[in-house]
């Protein structure tokens, strides 16, 4: 019996030493323990799009759940060391639910997660391997699908343009895609920025394609999407938005958006945290069939016609997505 008793006894004390706490998916806040929440954000909060909706996100947060926040703008010149830097600053102030917004953020989460396990980290677009870093992505390849739809249904030129921050991203491959699916016929023409946030660059691409004859643009990216479409109304043609509503840019340029629900999705993340749900939550991938994505009300120069089409096309892959 002593025995039995000895080896449980060793047993317990190398769970200890070796899981260092409670595994995170059991954590929860303490009931009266303030909520702090951290934003990383890779560009800036004022880039009208993909940072903006981070920010905004934090912004609901603090609101409706009366947390205390915090952010940090690395306005695209983020290093894994510097990441880790600032999010160990914001741990060491008292925040213990971390938002990194975007993949630049998965070397320095990671290393962060293994290291203080009592902190939550939620990673946008990233991939998690640590137990306490949640992986929560949004489906590029689905919005790039259907702004090609868009596109290829709404072009005289038969020469598409699409503006990307990098060529291999998920966003070109469905853009492609969605143009092929609806227009054959159609050439879909790249420019590559290289970065986010270029405007110069982004609007230097941009008119490279309208001047090869492109006749709608598609700005995949932040920042420089705002360049992007002003570049195409210069030339009487056309853009479909990206992340937020842009028709703000230029209401008979933006032929429809492809959005992202940022805000809603982080506001529940914060209280999923609060739960102690976060695990639920690991690897999702938000998309048009559930509340991640969604098509803005379509421009007055749309045709009924097209605007009947790309909403057969949107209610077919949400029933494919469905089933599947």
């Amino acid at each position: 019996m002593k025995r039995i008793g000895r080896f449980f006894l060793w047993v317990g004390m190398m769970l200890f030493f070796f899981t260092g706490c409670t595994p995170f998916y059991e954590l929860r806040m303490e009931k009266n323990e303030p909520l702090t929440v951290g934003l990383l954000l890779e560009g800036n909060r004022f880039d009208q799009g993909w940072d903006s909706q981070g920010y905004e996100g934090l912004v609901q947060i603090e609101r409706q759940l009366h947390a205390k926040v915090t952010y940090y703008e690395f306005n695209n010149h983020a290093t894994d060391e510097e990441i880790v830097a600032r999010a160990e600053e914001m741990i060491r102030q008292g925040f213990r639910l971390l938002f990194g917004h975007g993949k630049v953020f998965e070397n320095g989460f990671n290393r962060l997660g293994r290291k203080y396990p009592g902190v939550q980290f939620i990673l946008i677009n990233g991939q998690s391997f640590a137990p306490n870093v949640y992986s929560i992505c949004f489906s590029g390849k689905s919005m790039g699908y259907f702004a090609g739809i868009v596109a290829g249904l709404m072009t005289n030129t038969n020469r598409i343009g699409i503006v990307a921050a990098y060529r291999g991203m998920p966003e070109v491959e469905g853009y492609i895609a969605g143009v092929s699916r609806v227009n054959p016929k159609a050439h879909v023409l790249i420019g590559e920025v290289g970065s986010w946030g270029d405007r110069a660059k982004g609007r230097e691409e941009a008119v490279k394609l309208l001047q090869q004859g492109a006749d709608v643009l598609f700005p995949a990216g932040d920042a420089f999407a705002i360049e992007v479409i002003n570049a195409a109304r210069e030339k009487q043609a056309y853009a479909v938005g990206f992340i937020i509503d842009q028709s703000f840019i230029a209401r008979q340029t933006v032929l429809v958006s492809v959005t992202q629900n940022v805000k809603e999705i982080y506001l529940e993340l914060a209280k999923a945290a609060l739960r102690g749900e976060l695990n639920r939550y690991q690897g999702k991938v938000y998309d048009f069939y559930n509340g991640g994505h969604h098509l803005t009300e379509f421009g007055s120069m749309v045709p009924a016609s097209v605007v009947k089409r790309v909403e057969e096309y949107l209610r077919e892959y949400r029933k494919e997505s469905e089933l599947n």
